[in-house]
């Protein structure tokens, strides 16, 4: 393929340094945004799970499995999660606070490293 100009060596330079934009970047703020974008994301999904909730959208149960339907029938998720009647919601909603604990632990221990590192 060539671009405007005709030159195919343009275009599979610029191709080629696309590159660039998939490493993963560190720091910060960039776990801030990532904590930020999952609190989002949680929010929105709650208010999807509330809706969907005791209306004939929600998942069946027992096209989960096994092993994902015994886990999300554990006493834990019956008496301590009474957010949903629907266990899997519960299941996803433990999941989900988590993985943003592990992000907020994340981003608080990095932000410390880079406290320190800007102090010495």
């Amino acid at each position: 393929m060539t671009n405007e100009k005709g030159n195919v060596g343009e275009l599979k330079g610029f191709l080629l340094n696309l590159s660039q934009y998939s490493k993963k970047k560190k720091g910060f703020a960039n776990e801030l945004r990532r904590l930020m974008i999952t609190i989002g994301l949680f929010l929105i999904m709650q208010l999807i799970f509330i809706v969907i909730d005791g209306t004939f959208l929600e998942p069946n149960l027992n096209r989960m499995g096994n092993f994902a339907a015994g886990i999300a029938e554990n006493m834990f998720f019956e008496k301590w999660f009474v957010l949903y009647d629907n266990l899997i919601f519960k299941l996803i909603t433990a999941i989900a606070i988590l993985h943003i604990l592990y992000v907020l632990i994340k981003t608080v221990i990095i932000g410390l490293k880079e406290k320190d590192t800007k102090l010495n």
